[in-house]
């Protein structure tokens, strides 16, 4: 019996349908996406990416996720992180039929969520303003560590602010003032964040350091609004990016 070419790896994905099903949209164009089969959604790998042998499908899944989960909170408001269901992933082949199966990858609440409108003139529907936006950003953060480790961290459900604080760096070290001049953060946000994290009298033991540095702010960030801002970030500056690389490749 011949064995059939594997084009793609997909590896069951656990979370809130909300958070799954836009995915697809997001992601379009990429050679790392998701996919809906039956009623389950699975991170489809591209053997151009991961290969046609499975040794390397679990590390990079587990790569990718976290990308996803990065880019999908600075685009996705209310977004919550995905995970693997674990169990197994599977090998398919040219028309979606599974040819390989690997064993082991290592509270009820109410969410609403508003609907998407698509908008129509003179009876011409527009193409959806989503379609393949997420792959701008992973593909940005593929060429670049700073980039994949900030997307990495502002997709974590509940960053530190030490984490929040190297996000930061990681901009600010590669971007430097064009973070202020194409605003992509505000010089006054900017100077709240750093005082609230550097300061152990407004966060704590939550803060960079045991030692105030500099004026505890009288008004601290709340970490929600840290990590909202960095989100902000980190999508400005991934965003910006490829809109400059595109514009220099014309």
């Amino acid at each position: 019996m011949t064995s059939r070419q594997i084009s793609a790896w997909i590896v069951p994905l656990k979370g809130h349908a909300f958070d799954l099903e836009d995915l697809p949209i997001y992601l379009d164009g990429s050679p790392v996406t998701v996919v809906k089969r039956g009623d389950r959604h699975f991170l489809q790998i591209s053997t151009s990416v991961a290969g046609t042998t499975h040794e390397r499908v679990e590390e990079l899944a587990v790569d990718f996720l976290g990308l996803i989960n990065g880019a999908a909170s600075v685009l996705i408001d209310g977004y919550r992180p995905l995970e693997f269901e674990g169990g197994g992933f599977y090998g398919i082949d040219a028309i979606g039929e599974v040819a390989n199966t690997v064993i082991q990858v290592s509270s009820a609440e109410m969410r609403c969520k508003a609907g998407h409108v698509t908008i129509s003139v003179n009876g011409v529907t527009h193409e959806d303003g989503r379609k393949g936006l997420m792959d701008q950003l992973l593909r940005e953060a593929t060429r670049n560590r700073a980039k994949a480790d900030a997307l990495a961290l502002v997709g974590r459900p509940a960053p530190s602010w030490s984490e929040l604080y190297l996000v930061f760096e990681l901009v600010e070290a590669n971007a430097g003032s064009r973070m202020y001049a194409d605003g992509w953060i505000g010089r006054a946000e900017s100077k709240l964040f750093t005082r609230t994290a550097n300061s152990y009298t407004a966060l704590g033991k939550a803060a960079r350091h045991g030692k105030d540095r500099g004026d505890p702010p009288t008004n601290p960030m709340h970490q929600r609004d840290a990590v909202r801002l960095m989100r902000s970030l980190v999508a400005g500056w991934l965003k910006g990016t490829h809109a400059a690389a595109g514009a220099n490749d014309g």
